[in-house]
């Protein structure tokens, strides 16, 4: 049992009458830790310690910013089988992926902390000699950091360590249901040095995650989430015109054409299909297959993810995990059944797995899925995908784009001219053709449509916290600085 508190001010802090939320294991339903479900008092002293950290930290050398990431990047290196077993204990992350997802953590330490020097400062123009026009680049303030339950220490790492080397200050509201590994990163911090207020951690619901949107003293709102609860955090975020970076939903397809290589491919769209157990939001939610490998695709897909190994993710045999809670199960059966209803063939139902907790499914795969299912427009969140057949590009382009969301889409074809036009065509802030084993945090993650605003990883994530302001210095010669 772990009782993590809110991190303020580099130290624990509890507020009278807050009521408790449990933590349980999405595998068995045991309850391992509880947190305190942050009210207005928890919210405003955060708030306010990051407000009058933010006064200092901005002024800290970059150097020192970056000691500050390399001290607890070392504390999570050290200490990495921790951070990987809270993972698998709260989020039912299998080993092997909780393992991937500390290591992404470490890899964003290291690649925002070498870009940093190079993205961070502002530049002088050439005047006509009696002035200097500058472009000054200064942090905006304090950031409210939102992470979801499904990669809860990765996601918040693309938030916390362009803001913090920017000279922000950071609360951080994380999912009630996966709290403890954010709050063990707090912790560190404080241990590896950083001042107190550089970064907070408050708890709680949704209704702790609306207060902190809506505090007065929150300039710029960075959140990973639903589209319902984007849509919350936008509405908030406008009462005062507040910066934010929206990561939200996606129903991502994999178009397949007819000169697919599926030796190839087939193990990386099982990987984009269920890695996670299917709970990530640029995953293969369609896959679009021309009608002459229409029938082979189905029945590859179905040989190869038969093999895969549902079960106790602390098992090193485990491929899929369970889902996040019973809610999450019944969600996504019921999004099965309802194609099914509408007339989709089942070729491969995961529904018969079972688990303590009630809380796994397997592997399924849903063919000749009518257009109305809701499976071909709305993000299922879990291991399925629904497949239907196209005749021409045309068709495939159409059916792929058919949807409120663009956040990733997939493509295999061994035609560099039909791969170049899907990259332009398919409507996705990120588009992998014949490159499925790819990721690389260089490149920027976003979303078009209702998938989100704004860019996280890359060295566009600066941007996203910073102000860009002009400045004349009407000084002659040199313009001090």
């Amino acid at each position: 049992m772990i009782r993590a508190s809110h991190w303020i001010d580099g130290r624990p802090a509890s507020f009278p009458g807050e009521r408790e939320i449990d933590v349980a294991s999405p595998w068995n339903a045991a309850v391992i830790g509880r947190v305190a479900a942050g009210g207005d008092l928890a919210v405003e002293r955060a708030v306010e310690a990051a407000a009058r950290a933010f006064r200092g930290w901005r002024r800290t050398p970059l150097e020192d910013r970056a000691r500050r990431i390399d001290a607890l990047a070392a504390r999570v290196e050290a200490e990495r089988g921790v951070l990987e077993q809270l993972l698998v204990a709260e989020a039912g992350k299998t080993l092997r992926n909780a393992r991937l997802e500390v290591g992404n953590l470490l890899a964003a330490f290291r690649y925002f902390r070498g870009e940093a020097p190079l993205r961070l400062h502002g530049f002088d123009l050439a005047g006509d000699g009696s002035f200097t026009p500058r472009v000054a680049r200064d942090p905006v303030g304090v950031v409210a950091a939102i992470a979801p339950f499904n990669f809860p220490v990765q996601l918040l790492s693309w938030k916390l360590c362009p803001a913090v080397l920017a000279g922000c200050t950071v609360v951080c509201k994380p999912d009630p249901r996966t709290p403890l590994s954010t709050a063990r990163l707090a912790e560190w911090a404080s241990e590896s040095g950083w001042p107190e207020g550089v970064f907070s951690v408050v708890h709680g619901d949704g209704a702790t995650g609306a207060r902190l949107v809506g505090h007065p003293g929150v300039a710029k709102v960075a959140f990973t989430g639903s589209v319902a609860s984007g849509r919350a955090v936008y509405r908030s975020a406008a009462e005062r015109i507040k910066r934010v970076t929206l990561e939200l939903g996606g129903c991502s397809p994999l178009v397949v054409c007819q000169d697919a290589d599926l030796d190839r491919w087939m193990d990386g769209v099982l990987q984009r299909a269920f890695y996670n157990s299917g709970q990530y939001c640029f995953r293969v939610n369609r896959a679009l297959v021309e009608r002459s490998r229409y029938d082979e695709f189905l029945e590859r897909f179905v040989e190869a993810a038969s093999k895969l190994v549902v079960g106790d993710p602390a098992d090193e045999r485990t491929d899929l995990g369970p889902l996040i809670d019973r809610a999450s199960r019944e969600r996504v059966a019921e999004r099965i059944a309802s194609a099914e209803r509408r007339g989709a063939r089942m070729c491969l139902d995961g529904r018969t797995q079972s688990s303590p907790a009630g809380t796994r499914i397997g592997p399924t795969l849903l063919a000749d899925v009518p257009s109305d299912a809701e499976v071909l427009h709305e993000e299922t969140f879990g291991p399925v995908v629904a497949a239907v057949p196209f005749d021409e590009l045309d068709e495939a382009v159409a059916l792929a784009n058919s949807t409120d969301y663009g956040l990733a889409a997939f493509a295999l074809t061994e035609d560099a001219a039909t791969g170049a036009r899907l990259a332009e065509e398919l409507e996705a802030g990120t588009i992998w053709v014949n490159a499925l084993d790819k990721s690389v945090i260089e490149l920027p993650f976003g979303g078009v449509k209702q998938s989100g605003i704004g860019v996280e990883k890359s060295q566009w994530a600066f941007d996203e916290y910073l102000l860009t302001r002009a400045v004349y210095l009407g000084f002659p010669g040199e313009a001090p600085r």
